[in-house]
């Protein structure tokens, strides 16, 4: 599908990349700037001729368990491009479908979905209120549109001062309206702290004032199992890293290691650093001091991690303290209170550290 009213040398430009990201699935065309690059999917922008700058999101299905998702449903691309475009009809600002399609092979084995959108004119600051989203939310409720994962990292500030939402892909088209104390929990989640923002998606109409402490109760669950989930990613197969097994011993690593570091032997540590590093990763924003870790041998004795090479060896027996010290904290964090584990008044055990990031939406 193809958006209508569009002018030839921008139809041209359009066509040319859809068929080469159907030819290599998952990649973006030439001429396209990464902008996100993960292990299923590709974002990168382009200039179109007449000067209009848009959005490529070229999606493979490198796994079994993404073809067998899509194998009987429709693709990524299809979807997302009907959901925009009742978005729209409902008044939700949302970026145009410009271009969608995709390719399958026999009985429908899904290889390739590309969506092209148009850029809208965004703004990085102010962020997007809590308020602002929630109004946005209530809308897509009113019009039976569904999503299990919206947070406040979906929504931008337009340069024309209103709010836009993005990534709609996991959104669902529902018989009238759908639930909004779901919806309600996830954006309160992707802020902090979460008492003083439960009135702003009352004051929007998203919630009853009934329901606000419900609410707060489900808010503070996803968001101590978002960090949960995100931290145990490190240790599995996935979208930033991968597990390489061999005898005696086990490598998990970043999917991009950088070049340049160097493996650190740490003995009975190694988990405790990776896990701590990995933690102030998700919860502060802190660069990520190790790429990999390595398990050796029987037991634990030799095991090691490979340090960036941002870091000095020089300053090796301080950043260890301080990742030790994130490994108890998470810890800490799976049998305390979420309140506790992620006070916004806490230091975190990183000398020059942000405080937690406000806009931490659940993966």
């Amino acid at each position: 599908m193809m958006a209508d009213s569009l002018a030839a040398a921008d139809a041209a430009c359009l066509r040319g990349w859809l068929q080469a990201s159907l030819a290599q699935p998952g990649s973006l065309p030439a001429g396209i700037e990464p902008v996100q690059t993960r292990l299923v999917r590709a974002v990168g922008v382009g200039v179109l001729p007449s000067g209009q700058r848009a959005f490529v999101k070229a999606m493979g299905f490198p796994r079994r368990r993404d073809r067998l998702r899509y194998w009987l449903r429709r693709l990524p691309a299809g979807h997302e491009a009907d959901i925009l475009g009742q978005a729209a009809h409902a008044g939700v600002a949302c970026p145009e479908v410009l271009v969608a399609g995709g390719r399958r092979r026999f009985l429908g084995w899904p290889v390739a979905s590309v969506l092209v959108t148009r850029a809208l004119e965004v703004v990085e600051s102010p962020l997007p209120r809590l308020r602002e989203c929630a109004e946005l939310a209530r809308r897509l409720a009113d019009a039976g549109i569904a999503h299990g994962d919206l947070h406040a990292g979906n929504f931008v500030r337009l340069r024309a001062g209103t709010c836009a939402v993005l990534d709609l892909q996991s959104a669902r088209r529902r018989r009238g309206r759908v639930a909004t104390l779901p919806l309600a929990a996830r954006l309160l989640a992707s802020e902090w702290p979460l008492p003083e923002t439960g009135h702003d998606v009352v004051d929007a109409g998203l919630l009853a004032a009934s329901d606000l402490p419900a609410a707060l109760a489900r808010a503070q669950a996803l968001r101590r199992d978002a960090v949960r989930r995100r931290v145990a990613r490190c240790w599995m197969d996935s979208t930033e890293f991968v597990v390489c097994r061999r005898f005696g011993g086990r490598i998990v690593q970043r999917r991009r290691l950088p070049a340049g570091g160097r493996w650190q032997a740490v003995g009975r540590d190694a988990a405790r650093l990776w896990q701590g590093t990995r933690y102030l990763e998700v919860t502060a924003a802190t660069p990520a001091a190790l790429a990999a870790v390595s398990f050796s041998g029987w037991g634990a004795r030799r095991s090691a991690v490979y340090v960036d090479p941002e870091f000095a060896p020089g300053v090796w027996s301080d950043l260890a303290t301080r990742l030790l010290d994130a490994g108890v904290r998470y810890e800490a964090f799976l049998r305390a209170p979420v309140e506790a584990a992620l006070d916004p008044h806490v230091r975190l055990p990183w000398t020059g550290s942000p405080a937690p990031n406000p806009r931490m939406g659940p993966p």
